[in-house]
């Protein structure tokens, strides 16, 4: 997934085994932008320590999901967007966008 960097969070020291770390991306989707929260864990959380707000970059990741009871005994799902990757777009390789040339056609 790519997108344009809103939030690089702090380095989260969970237990003496597991560290993680979110990264927010702003998504352009048709009318509205989407805020796309995805987090990276223990090795992977080092990956951005490169990557500031405002980059563009392109997300590789895996899609977790649990079952969590809750004290009364209703059971919820969560979904985590687990990151591995994060790399810079490279803007000057982009494709130009292609113009339309006016035409007297009426469609």
């Amino acid at each position: 997934m790519s997108g344009v960097v809103k939030v690089v969070g702090d380095s989260k020291q969970v237990t003496d085994k597991f560290t993680k770390r979110d990264l927010v991306l702003t998504v352009t989707d048709g009318k509205y932008d989407q805020h796309v929260s995805f987090t990276f864990v223990n090795e992977n959380a080092n990956k951005l320590d490169s990557i500031a707000e405002g980059q563009e970059v392109e997300v590789s990741f895996n899609i977790n999901g649990r079952e969590w009871q809750d004290k009364s005994g209703e059971i919820k799902y969560f979904n985590t967007l687990q990151g591995w990757r994060v790399d810079e777009v490279d803007v000057a390789q982009m494709p130009e966008p292609q113009k339309e040339e006016e035409s007297d056609l009426p469609f």
